[in-house]
């Protein structure tokens, strides 16, 4: 898959640069590199039918991938918090490894705050223990062009809104964030068919 970069708190030169982190950005980004157009049809024809977007298509090739390269899913971000909330998705992390927290973010435009709050959070100082020592964070989202193509419903929040919420986040956070914003395939593209009411996402391939 292509993509593109928004770096924040000069996140991206510090991931390749730093012995520490390069391997492990280099690991994400073959990750994404390898996502074909040919595994993003198979996938959604599995899982997908019924879907009106290649969303979860992308989210599941992706935690297949950083789970055989040993990231750790879902790990949470105290280690003291309170029982019943800590046990909530909400309060983790979607991945971790090597002190870098890793986002996948193709919901409503309302988790956009959230999902960037989550890793300074995970970062700075609190009255609660960090579970995870986190020195920067790794969002992936679609850009407005993947939006457009892979059928996703215009509330979900794009790479191009990130930058505009790091932007006026600027002054309250400090932690490198880098944000990839995953881009159309090149050889197909999501058309939308209502069926009973609701509309259903197919594959139309690019001539």
């Amino acid at each position: 898959m292509k993509y593109k970069f928004y770096s924040f708190n000069q996140a991206e030169t510090i991931l390749r640069e730093s012995n520490t982190y390069s391997e492990t950005l280099r690991n994400i980004l073959d990750i994404i590199d390898n996502i074909s157009d040919i595994s993003l049809i198979k996938k959604f024809e599995d899982i997908g039918k019924n879907s009106k977007s290649i969303s979860n298509t992308i989210t599941c090739l992706l935690e297949e991938r950083l789970i055989e390269k040993n990231w750790v899913k879902e790990s949470a971000i105290f280690t003291n918090f309170p029982f019943e909330i800590n046990k909530s998705k909400r309060w983790t992390l979607d991945f971790y490894k090597n002190n870098i927290q890793l986002e996948i973010a193709f919901n409503h435009e309302e988790g956009t705050a959230w999902n960037i709050m989550k890793i300074p959070l995970s970062n700075k100082p609190n009255c609660y223990e960090h579970k995870q020592q986190v020195d920067l964070g790794i969002i992936i989202t679609a850009t407005n062009q993947m939006k457009r193509s892979g059928g996703y419903d215009s509330s979900v929040g794009s790479f191009e809104k990130y930058i505009e919420y790091l932007s006026a986040f600027n002054p309250f956070i400090s932690t490198p964030i880098l944000l990839i914003g995953l881009q159309s395939p090149d050889d197909f593209k999501i058309k939308h068919r209502n069926i009973n009411r609701k509309k259903i996402g197919q594959v139309k391939e690019i001539s």
